[in-house]
């Protein structure tokens, strides 16, 4: 997990960190040379490059003035290079200077989508070829499917996270305004790459910022140093880090004092089915499955004791305590 910059008291800061679960440890990255400097509200993303390791930086902002710039990371070298745009490119291929975007890399681009560029909120949706340093500013009627393009072409993202995955279908969260519980969209990359993305929309809820960096977390079992033990003899695991980062229930509890494994019994009192819900909501913020009125009422009794730092889900389930 790697998260740079941010904004404290005195202002925006530049501190590069990584956090290795395994370990149960941070460490600040002191790169050498040139930095993307003071930010807040960028956007970074991690890319395996031809075999190299990568993290990617686009945008953010500083006292108050917008950035567009784009930094790649190579982790190998311990060195942050500026990536500039070939000087062929068209202006309005470029994403201009924005905060609090969609940024995400696959298979060799990068992709910039939506944020907030001064007080106005776009949506926009960019790529950039890592290999050709090249932009591309998708076309609402060439470029998108029409699902996407009928849904998008109306919205204004910001604070919002997206996961890409070529053929396989992902929890992916988005904070927007919208009519619709759960919709999926697809880009046509040019008519060569087909990315599905299945998408969480809810209005009137305040989710803050979730994580797609925490996919890799949430599929990667042989990591995990936490397991559940339930009434129904099942179990389920969890990363300790997690937890304790989401809920102010398994934090008094330092379990991420140490890095051990360590196994618990039910503190809820939950079913699994509930306890495989409230995993995909904690690591990814997926929430719809908690409209089926079994899981709502479970959750319903038990959402006090689990003090989860977000308000999220406790509005979600007064909004839709009507629903069936």
């Amino acid at each position: 997990m790697w998260i740079y910059g941010g904004l404290q008291n005195q202002g925006e800061i530049s501190d590069f960190l990584k956090y290795s679960h395994t370990l149960n440890k941070w460490k600040k990255i002191t790169a050498n040379g040139k930095t993307p400097g003071k930010r807040m509200a960028s956007r970074i993303c991690y890319g395996n490059v031809q075999g190299s390791a990568k993290i990617f930086l686009f945008g953010g902002s500083c006292n108050k003035e917008h950035l567009n710039d784009l930094w790649e990371f190579d982790i190998s070298s311990n060195t942050w290079t500026e990536i500039h745009y070939s000087e062929s490119q068209f202006i309005p291929y470029i994403p201009g200077p924005r905060r609090s975007h969609v940024f995400e890399y696959l298979d060799g681009v990068l992709y910039v989508i939506g944020g907030k560029i001064g007080e106005v909120y776009t949506r926009g949706v960019y790529s950039f070829r890592v290999h050709e340093s090249k932009y591309k500013n998708y076309h609402y009627d060439q470029d998108l499917s029409s699902d996407f393009n009928n849904f998008f072409r109306k919205q204004k993202l910001f604070d919002h996270t997206i996961t890409l995955k070529n053929n396989e279908k992902i929890g992916t969260h988005l904070q927007l305004i919208t009519q619709s519980l759960f919709s999926p969209f697809i880009i046509n990359n040019n008519k060569t790459k087909i990315i599905e993305l299945i998408s969480n929309f809810y209005e009137s809820i305040g989710t803050g910022e979730h994580y797609s960096s925490l996919l890799d977390l949430y599929n990667d079992e042989k990591s995990t140093n936490l397991k559940i033990n339930l009434k129904d003899n099942n179990s389920i695991s969890f990363h300790k880090i997690v937890l304790a980062a989401r809920s102010e229930y398994f934090n008094e509890k330092s379990i991420t004092n140490n890095s051990d494994f360590v196994e618990i019994d039910d503190p809820f009192d939950l079913s699994y089915e509930a306890w495989k819900i409230l995993k995909s909501y904690l690591y990814l913020g997926s929430i719809h499955e908690f409209t089926k009125k079994h899981i709502k009422l479970e959750f319903k009794q038990k959402i006090d004791k689990m003090k989860l730092y977000s308000t999220d889900l406790k509005k979600f389930l007064l909004i839709t305590e009507n629903f069936n």
